[in-house]
């Protein structure tokens, strides 16, 4: 059903389309009426990423294996993201959610039927190319159908649904592993990626332009927003974080055997969930800059807990302040991003948001890993406190409200 809402996208010659929504419902039915297909293909995605790597482990996959499959998904996702957020303005938001449910849905029928590490690995590529149409269409999406005067609220709403996802689709595959098999996730998420296939009916806003107006050509000079490359470089050291927590805890965690670690990731969702849906309407009253530096401040304040924390305590204190930060610093990035961005623009702005979210989750990874093998997990976590420093002094000197 993907494919042939894909087809129906890419048909005609070069005509530009121009986004915008045709409803006058409000901001929550707007979003609910375009958005069920992305929220739906989320939740799919996180029972893929928590699965696939415990599904490696039958065939002799290792942590190595593991941290292969992420790696490959990440850099498939950067290469392609920048032509992805060019077709978003220049064809149509459809064509790119079709193509992001149609690499997921491939990916997550051939996993279970592919016992093999090598092919696995070979998905992930596919994968990874679903992930990054996927979370590329998605903010355009919620700013296309968002008012202008209330883009931050869809943008924090947008960043509520991610989190909402993350908080229960590992939980639902872990669930599922343990109470049938491995096999019955991947259906699951299969049979969620054809429901969000079908969906797609219901993103229907796009009007086209007059007959005649030229699509602009594919060039390196407009696949990213030049608009955007301020709040990227927030992003991108933003994500230097994010690598550390869903990488290494479990294994710092480990090292130090503090148990019943899945509570980390249960409190830094919830957090997560509160920030992302006070933060529109908070941005609005107060200000950008009013909330960003207090949102790293505690990013920074987690990990120099981390850094010395000995306990299950102290460590869900991290993961509270962890989740609140970050998710008030990814969703005024976001914001800062899509406000400033032209509407014909809005795809490679998103684009060239998380392309440096890509690079910066790449980059932490490898740094981290190599800083905690010479040294300790308490170095590695405190070089990170002084990288999201750096991106408060980065923030303070070139942002203006």
């Amino acid at each position: 059903m993907a494919v042939c809402f894909l087809l129906w996208s890419w048909h005609g010659k070069n005509k530009f389309t121009q986004h915008k929504p045709t409803g006058r419902g409000t901001l929550e039915s707007s979003i609910r009426d375009h958005q069920p297909d992305h929220d739906v293909g989320l939740f799919a995605e996180y029972l893929l990423v928590t699965t696939v790597p415990l599904y490696a482990l039958l065939f002799g996959g290792t942590e190595a294996t593991a941290g292969a499959f992420m790696s490959i998904i990440s850099l498939t996702a950067l290469m392609v993201r920048p032509i992805l957020g060019h077709l978003l303005d220049a064809r149509s938001r459809r064509l790119i959610v079709a193509l992001a449910i149609t690499g997921f849905a491939l990916a997550a029928l051939l996993y279970g039927r592919m016992p093999s590490i090598i092919w696995i690995l070979a998905l992930a590529v596919l994968h990874g190319f679903g992930l990054s149409a996927m979370t590329t269409a998605a903010p355009t999406i919620y700013a296309d159908v968002t008012p202008k005067a209330r883009l931050a609220e869809g943008i924090s709403l947008f960043g509520l649904a991610m989190n909402l996802t993350a908080a229960i689709g590992p939980v639902t595959a872990l669930w599922l592993i343990r109470a049938y098999n491995h096999q019955a996730a991947f259906n699951a998420a299969v049979f969620l990626l054809l429901l969000s296939g079908s969906l797609l009916v219901l993103l229907n806003y796009e009007k086209h332009q007059p007959r005649g107006f030229e699509v602009p050509n594919l060039d390196l000079r407009n696949l990213l927003e030049k608009t955007a490359l301020k709040p990227a470089s927030y992003q991108l050291l933003l994500g230097f974080g994010a690598a550390i927590v869903f990488s290494f805890i479990p294994l710092y965690a480990n090292a130090r055997q503090i148990s019943n670690i899945s509570l980390f990731f249960m409190i830094n969702a919830a957090t997560g969930l509160v920030a992302s849906w006070m933060i529109g309407r908070l941005s609005m009253t107060y200000g950008i800059r009013r909330l960003f530096v207090p949102g790293l401040i505690l990013v920074m304040i987690s990990f120099i807990i981390l850094a010395f924390s000995r306990t299950l305590p102290w460590m869900l204190l991290a993961a509270a302040l962890y989740g609140l930060g970050n998710s008030v610093a990814f969703a005024l990035i976001n914001i800062i991003g899509l406000q400033s961005a032209p509407k014909s623009r809005r795809g490679a702005t998103s684009a060239t948001l998380y392309a440096a979210m890509d690079i910066g989750v790449a980059l932490g990874s490898l740094t981290i890993g190599l800083i905690a093998a010479r040294f300790n997990f308490t170095v590695a976590f405190l070089v990170v406190a002084g990288v999201i420093l750096g991106d408060l002094i980065l923030f303070i000197s070139l942002h203006r409200d």
